[in-house]
Parts: structure tokens; C-alpha cells; sequence
């Protein structure tokens, strides 16, 4: 019976130190990749550029719904999206704005649509691989200049009144 106790102990507690350091592990890869990829080429990851228009939003901005109109930028957060199967793997960002019940989430940025123009020249020449393309990708999307300039492209746009620029007016018809 002792035995049997030692060893779900020991299960538990390899499971325990698994999960709870699998995400750290993950991250760390990532930049030492990064790092060495970018140290070898000579190049510097925030200098590489990326633009807005992959990211998904689920409203309409700027919105007339008044959590989303009269939200304060402290209100937009942001939230990772892991996927834990098999192993830790980020697929992208949510930004959310936090309303004191449920979050309303405004936007979403996948990994897969964070795309840097200089990954995919080195892609071209044969230079680097899908795998080390997402985790550059990823480094880029998570470091916090980046995450800053896109919580606020994202609550500017959100900001933005509308200037009432229509196709016809109702003196056309």
C-alpha cells in the first residue's frame, strides 16, 4: 500500500512540475531560436517589420455598443491562447476589454497570420524553416513594444468616430 501511494506521489508531482514549467520551456525555446537565428543573419528583431491587417475583429470599429465605445485603454488586455495538446504551442492573442463581468472580446491575432515580409524572403531563398519562421513570429508578436503597438492600433480603432462618409446621401434618391 506504501508503494502504491509513493508512486501516484511521484506522478503527481512529475505531472505537477511538467505542467507547470512546460509553458516556460516553450517560451525560452522560442527566443534562444530566435536569437541565434537573428545573431547569425546580423539582424535585430525590432527592427522587423509587421503590419496591422492580420488581425481578426469581431465587431465593427469603431462600435456604437457602450461597453466597446466608452471602454478606457486600461480596459483593453490582452490574453494568450495556448493550445496544451500535446505540448504547449501559442496560436495567437486575444484583446479583450475587461468589463467587470465576462470580457468582450474585440480582436484576435493568430500566429499563423503574423507574418514579418523579411521571414518570407528568407523562406524564398531556402534560408529558413516553417518551424523557426513561427517561432520568430512568435518572439516578434510577444515582446512587449510589439504587444504595445498593437493593443493600441486595436483601442485606437475601436476610438475612431465615424465621419459620416456615405455613397449616396438621402438627397440622392
Amino acid at each position: 500500500m506504501n508503494q502504491l501511494i509513493i508512486v501516484f506521489l511521484f506522478i503527481l508531482t512529475y505531472t505537477t512540475v511538467t505542467i507547470g514549467t512546460a509553458k516556460y520551456f516553450y517560451l525560452l525555446n522560442i527566443k534562444t531560436a530566435t536569437n541565434r537565428f537573428l545573431k547569425k543573419k546580423q539582424e535585430n528583431l525590432m527592427e522587423l517589420h509587421y503590419s496591422f491587417e492580420q488581425i481578426i475583429y469581431f465587431y465593427q470599429l469603431p462600435s456604437n455598443i457602450s461597453l466597446i465605445k466608452h471602454a478606457t485603454r486600461d480596459q483593453l488586455t490582452l490574453k494568450y491562447d495556448y493550445s496544451n495538446v500535446p505540448f504547449v504551442q501559442l496560436n495567437g492573442i486575444y484583446l479583450q476589454i475587461e468589463t467587470g463581468n465576462d470580457p468582450i472580446i474585440l480582436a484576435y491575432l493568430p500566429i499563423k497570420n503574423f507574418m514579418l515580409p523579411y521571414l518570407d524572403e528568407k523562406r524564398k531563398d531556402g534560408e529558413i524553416s516553417e518551424s523557426l519562421i513561427t517561432k520568430i513570429s512568435i518572439a516578434k508578436l510577444i515582446h512587449e513594444k510589439t504587444l504595445q503597438e498593437i493593443k493600441n492600433e486595436v483601442y485606437n480603432k475601436a476610438k475612431l468616430q465615424s465621419v459620416g462618409v456615405f455613397r449616396y446621401s438621402p438627397t440622392d434618391c
